[in-house]
């Protein structure tokens, strides 16, 4: 996967995301993070969030 494809895939995952995540993505992807990596820090962030949801410990949707 190349850098482009990286940051398009993080863009797509990080968009159901709450706004302060969102927020640090962007400003992580300014920084000399590589795309890659931000995208597998993402799905993580997105098992997580579901995660807090499974448990009980958020009220937020899905």
């Amino acid at each position: 996967m190349n850098q482009q494809e990286a940051n398009r895939r993080m863009e797509e995952e990080i968009q159901f995301f709450p706004w302060f995540v969102q927020n640090y993505f962007r400003k992580k992807s300014g920084d000399q993070y590589s795309s890659i990596t931000l995208y597998e820090y993402a799905k993580e962030y997105r098992r997580f969030l579901n995660w807090l949801i499974q448990e009980g410990f958020s009220s937020a949707d899905q």
